[in-house]
């Protein structure tokens, strides 16, 4: 029994130690990680991997590094819109770690922000008139994005315009009454408002041309409604402005550019919760949250999603928090933070098993603590105090009693002797 007694110490502390050498290296790479000190964490991973290049885990954990690494340079160049090298960074990213969720859902969300940018030019471009430079901003925005159906709508629009344009760059105008026919409104109401130059008193020349302003308000409603309907409130409210200029009594016009207006901002308010949340500002994300949930009607779901989302990252914050406390060994504080994360979110991850771990922990050190205190042999103390040496190396005053006890225990004379 006695043996036993003293066996299983001394196994728990060669396995505890023989797992601590194995891991430090990748604790070490881990700690910087988690603290978001990304190029220190390559650094060091990159030393381990030249280190040991047969090591499968060292290379594995300098590309994960790495992946972290060029993930956090490219939110940062996105957050600063240079989305361009964004995608190249994140793209690289991809190379090291292709099945990654995280790479793809990164550069899925780049190509989708550059594909939405591109489509506001050339929406601008064609709505101004600059046929020939929008079909290139719709071919830079299909490129990213390929189904994009509105993106698809305004190329095949666009197109024919050239067409015609292209057919019709060496011939006269038609006249207002032929162009209107054909439904080319806007020709139709320059030709109009030319004709009403020389004419200004016929009446039906002004009658005409009020008519083609109203078609071409109701034309352009119509593209700010499928645009509005797409999300892409900050070209749909263009569209609407568009029309009022055209038909400034319009009140379904009125209406819908003030409702988009306030998507638009709410879309901003939405994006700017985003950032704080990276900055780990939730209270500040949130309260752009509620700002922006009092304007919108379209965007529901996306502000329930980011609700969700600061919820689960308050909760890993707080995990990660009492897992460093764990790492520390300052285990009565990481009980307190586990426990508190328990409070606000039962189940999480291992939070339960971990609590009651280190909880046992807690009331064994006390108890062999206590036993060692009461002891009345330095043999029977040290056997104790290394009982808590093994998982709590620096509980209370274990080491430093260990390390009298056992400069004394040599000089004391072995029984039998004399």
């Amino acid at each position: 029994m006695s043996f036993q007694k003293h066996l299983l110490p001394a196994s728990l502390a060669l396995l505890l130690g023989a797992c601590a050498t194995a891991e430090k290296r990748a604790k070490t790479v881990e700690w910087h990680l988690k603290h978001m000190q990304y190029e220190q964490a390559v650094e060091l991973a990159a030393r381990e991997a030249s280190a040991r290049p047969n090591d499968a885990k060292a290379q594995d954990l300098h590309r994960r590094a790495s992946v972290a690494l060029l993930l956090e340079r490219g939110r940062r160049l996105t957050l600063d819109d240079q989305d361009v090298e964004a995608l190249r960074v994140f793209q690289q990213a991809q190379e090291l770690a292709p099945a990654s969720a995280e790479v793809a859902s990164w550069i899925d969300k780049t190509r989708r922000k550059l594909s939405d940018r591109w489509l506001q030019v050339g929406l601008e471009l064609h709505s101004g008139g600059e046929i020939e430079a929008a079909v290139a901003a719709y071919e830079q925005c299909l490129a990213l994005a390929p189904a994009d159906s509105v993106a698809l709508a305004a190329l095949n629009s666009a197109m024919k315009t050239v067409e015609y344009r292209g057919q019709q760059f060496q011939r006269y105008f038609q006249e207002g009454v032929v162009a209107m026919s054909d439904y080319w409104l806007e020709r139709a109401r320059s030709r109009f408002e030319y004709a009403a130059k020389y004419k200004p008193e016929e009446e039906r020349t002004a009658m005409r041309s009020q008519q083609v302003r109203l078609m071409l308000a109701r034309q352009r409603l119509r593209v700010a409604e499928g645009l509005e309907e797409a999300g892409l409130f900050g070209a749909a409210r263009g569209e609407y402005r568009m029309a009022l200029d055209l038909a400034p009594d319009d009140a379904e016009a009125q209406a819908a550019l003030e409702r988009c207006s306030r998507e638009v901002e709410a879309q901003r308010l939405l994006e700017m919760a985003d950032y704080e949340m990276l900055r780990r500002n939730y209270d500040r994300a949130g309260e752009y949250l509620t700002r922006g949930e009092e304007l919108t009607q379209k965007q529901k779901e996306r502000f329930e999603g980011a609700r969700a989302s600061i919820q689960e990252s308050r909760h890993e914050d707080l995990y990660q928090i009492a897992l460093a406390l764990e790492k520390d060994q300052r285990y009565p504080e990481a009980v307190e933070k586990y426990q508190e994360l328990l409070d606000i979110a039962q189940y999480y991850k291992d939070v339960f098993t971990r609590r009651d771990t280190l909880q046992a922990y807690v009331e064994l050190a006390a108890s062999l603590h206590a036993k060692a205190k009461a002891a009345t042999t330095d043999a029977e103390r040290i056997d104790l105090l290394q009982q808590i040496e093994v998982f709590w190396p620096d509980y209370s005053d274990v080491k430093s009693q260990l390390e009298t006890l056992r400069r004394a225990v040599p000089a004391v004379a072995p029984e039998g002797n004399g």
